[in-house]
This record gives C-alpha cells, structure tokens and sequence, in this order.
C-alpha cells in the first residue's frame, strides 16, 4: 500500500495510466527530465532568487526580461516565494518532506493568491491544478503566469465550497491511489510513445 504524499502531478499521471504511475512512484523509475523542463527549472530558480532577495532581478534573460515591471510589482506588494507545501490528511499543515503528509507540492508565489510560473504551452487541466494549490493553501484564486507568452496570466477563482468539495475530491483520489496494487494500464493514444509499450520495448502488453 502505498503511504507516501501525493502531489497533483503524481496525482495527474495516475490518472493517465496507473501502470505508468507504478512505474515511476513505486519502482522508482522516473524519467529524466528533458531540456524543456530543465529550462523551466532554471527560470523557476531564478525567480526564487529575485523573490527572496538572493540576487537583483534577471535582466539577462530575454524571456523574463518581458515580465520585469509585472515581477516587479508582485514583490513591492509583499510576495512570498512560498515553495514547497504539504498537509496533512485533515489538511492542517505539514512539512513538505514528512512522509506522513498526504499531500504536497510546489507553488511559485503567494499573497492573497497562489501563484505559479510556467514555462511552455497552456493546458486544459491547468485551472485543477490552481484549484489543488488553493485546497492546500486555503485561497480562492490562482494566477498561472505564462512566462513564454509575454504578460499573459490566466486567472482562477474558485468559491469556498468549490475549495471544500475539491478537497474531499482529492481525498477520495488519494486513497484510490494508496489503495491501488494492481496498477491497471490505461491505453489510448499515448501508447504510440510510452516507454512502457511492448511496441517499445517494454512489459505492458495491453498497448495496442
């Protein structure tokens, strides 16, 4: 049974393919990351750094050069480079490397919101993952910060009810996940390039 923490992108590759969760969670073979992420990484890094005071502002970078004033501004309001969360499962809460905890995760900024910076493409799912961060941090709006596309940010704003049943929606999932020993591959598409495909070498014969 599984008694680790869960954060929202564990929770989000389980419920892609469980076998693909196993995989990385209980086996231990995560993918390493690839150049995109690693760029991310290093702009997420040197945000922090401006934030908690641990270097001048980034002008040397042609994309956050973009986002100067807005960054700016988040700081002469009082932004916290929050980091890393967790709570416990009564949602009081925890240190993020506490096994105990229930769940977890990273988030960029926090004032009256819950901030995050992303690098990349805009996704669907991203509005679920603002909702997780607000369960966590007990907030009703989220601000994702599209760094590639200069100074556009998607707003979410959520009711306290929405954040109380997203709570209990994440807890039902949760115990699903710990619960889970079978890990029963989902397939579709993704199947084409899953590294777990017996198409790709791999043991899961269920990809088409």
């Amino acid at each position: 049974m599984y008694d680790r923490p869960i954060s929202y992108s564990g929770m989000s590759l389980y419920n892609k393919c469980p076998k693909k969760w196993a995989h990385a969670y209980i086996h231990g073979n995560r993918e390493p990351s690839g150049a995109a992420a690693e760029r991310g990484t290093a702009l997420h890094d040197l945000l922090e750094k401006f934030f908690k005071d641990l270097g001048p502002y980034p002008t040397g970078n042609s994309c956050l050069t973009k986002w100067q004033d807005y960054m700016k501004n988040l700081k002469a309001q009082g932004l916290v480079a929050e980091g890393e969360v967790a709570v416990f499962e009564d949602w009081t809460p925890a240190k993020f490397d506490d096994p105990t905890a229930w769940a977890r995760g990273k988030i960029d900024g926090e004032l009256e919101k819950v901030y995050d910076w992303k690098s990349g493409k805009i996704y669907d799912d991203h509005w679920m993952q603002g909702l997780f961060y607000c369960a966590m941090k007990d907030k009703r709006e989220a601000d994702f910060v599209y760094l590639d596309i200069p100074l556009h940010v998607e707003s979410f704003a959520f009711s306290a009810d929405e954040v109380q049943d997203a709570r209990g929606q994440i807890d039902d999932k949760i115990r699903i996940i710990r619960a889970d020993e079978e890990w029963r591959p989902t397939t579709g598409r993704e199947c084409n390039w899953c590294k777990l495909s017996w198409r790709n070498g791999g043991d899961c014969t269920s990809a088409p």
